[in-house]
């Protein structure tokens, strides 16, 4: 803190060749004057014997306590005393804001370092849901928990408003017509992904001893209401999962579309109905990771969206790389291959080889014979369903397909699927992933041995006689 010796300040006033420099200096002697007066009352109440800041003999950092709101002490520690003192000024002044949209931003910084894809994530949450809003810009000191529920509800209303305004913005740019456009509602899945967003900030607020109390987790309503909240059907299987069918026609339609291209992704595709690996890790197979005479795939990479924050702390996406890192937390994970899937990684091999790529070690080359993208797997598999007259269904759908098909051969233990697939958990593979593939016909086939039987004919006869007797 700059000091002025009272004669060296008249000395300074008389030096002075103009009133601005003159109104500056006083500017300066005001600032410093009301800043020792703010520390001398702090040391009177805190410090009313030595009128000095405590120094903790571990670290050598100076100390000092400030009441919070609720009466409560806190100590704060700092390097050196002048940013002890600064910190000081600015809490009594009141420089500390603590709106939620504060909190976010120091959470979400915070969060860059830890995890700039998982950043990322949060910030799409954030802009989708928070940005502009009124929730936002309260004090997470002294908002109330009906004050925290009415806004939480409110925000979930305002979705719809604001989801017309961006239909529309959308239709505007490509010339269309907006008379029609009405807005969605929140669905119960974004209501929670939002609330989900909300607590984070107020844990991240009581880490910090900003609050004594997490009231965000105490919103349970406004996430369940289903007045204003759209409750989206359940997918049917046939949304889910390719039928027998479907993956005959697709496999050779993806078939047809290589002899065309020689697009090597069009028989990744028809792999995948054998292996059902994530989308980043299919594209990021090499020819290395098979063991083609022991028919074991060792999945140890994936393609992920590569991240990067600008000067003002804003995440965005610039292409791709690959992570060593899989989904789950999983290093590597060894797979089976059945018989068919190790002549399709051939294939593959003998194709890139016929157009002249040589020994490329990626499975999945363009012409230039750079490694694919992620996003040639999204663009085949469309372009193969629509050629194919068949519903267009991603990636995803072809690893539950792999997957329920597992469950539907009954030659294999709920671990040996997990293990297959990826998952720390059985019970998700099993209610998220397990959808029955067994055709129409056979499931009736299997209702009519079950229940079928000698009594159950000869009853159903009288029925009839009864019923033409009537």
């Amino acid at each position: 803190m700059q000091d002025f010796d009272k004669n060296e300040l008249i000395a300074q006033l008389l030096a002075c060749g103009s009133d601005d420099s003159l109104n500056e200096l006083m500017a300066q002697y005001k600032e410093t004057m009301n800043r020792k007066e703010i520390i001398k009352k702090h040391m009177q109440k805190f410090h009313p014997k030595t009128m000095e800041f405590r120094t903790d003999h571990y670290d050598g950092r100076v100390y000092t306590n400030i009441e919070l709101p609720n009466g409560k002490l806190k100590r704060v520690k700092k390097k050196t005393t002048e940013e002890l003192e600064d910190y000081l000024i600015g809490y009594y002044r009141g420089d500390f804001t603590t709106t939620i949209r504060d909190i976010y931003e120091k959470w979400i910084s915070y969060e860059i370092k830890r995890s700039v894809n998982n950043a990322r994530k949060i910030q799409w949450t954030w802009n989708k849901y928070f940005e502009g809003s009124s929730i936002a810009d309260v004090d997470i000191k002294t908002v109330s928990q009906g004050e925290l529920d009415e806004l939480f509800m409110d925000l979930c209303l305002n979705y719809r408003k604001a989801d017309e305004k961006r239909q529309k913005e959308a239709a505007l740019k490509k010339g269309l017509p907006t008379r029609n456009i009405e807005g969605r509602y929140m669905t119960e899945r974004q209501a929670q992904d939002a609330k989900s967003v909300l607590n984070l900030i107020f844990d991240y607020a009581l880490a910090n001893e900003i609050i004594e109390k997490n009231i965000a987790r105490n919103i349970t309503n406004a996430t369940r209401n289903k007045d204003y909240l759209e409750v989206p059907s359940a997918k049917t299987t046939e949304e889910e999962v390719f039928s027998d069918e479907e993956i005959i026609t697709l496999m050779n339609k993806a078939l047809e579309l290589f002899k065309k291209t020689k697009n090597t992704i069009y028989l990744g595709l028809v792999l995948n109905f054998h292996i059902g690996l994530r989308e980043g890790e299919l594209i990021a197979l090499q020819f290395d990771d098979f063991n083609l005479e022991n028919q074991i795939l060792t999945v140890s990479r994936q393609e992920i969206d590569n991240t990067e924050v600008d000067a003002n702390g804003k995440i965005h996406k610039n292409g791709f790389k690959i992570s060593t890192r899989l989904k789950k937390g999983w290093k590597s994970r060894d797979i089976t291959l059945d018989a068919d899937a190790v002549r399709l990684v051939s294939f593959i091999r003998e194709a890139n080889i016929q157009a002249g790529y040589g020994e490329i070690e990626w499975l999945f080359i363009n012409a230039d014979g750079e490694r694919r993208h992620k996003k040639a797997i999204d663009k085949a598999l469309e372009n193969v369903c629509n050629q194919a007259e068949i519903l267009h269904r991603s990636n995803h759908k072809i690893r539950k397909t792999f997957i329920s098909n597992l469950f539907r051969s009954r030659q294999f233990s709920l671990v040996e699927i997990r293990d297959q697939a990826g998952h720390r958990d059985g019970a998700m593979t099993l209610s998220v992933y397990g959808h029955c593939t067994t055709p129409a016909a056979e499931k009736a086939r299997k209702m009519d041995s079950t229940f079928s039987s000698p009594e159950m004919k000869a009853l159903e006869e009288e029925i009839g006689k009864a019923v033409k007797m009537a």
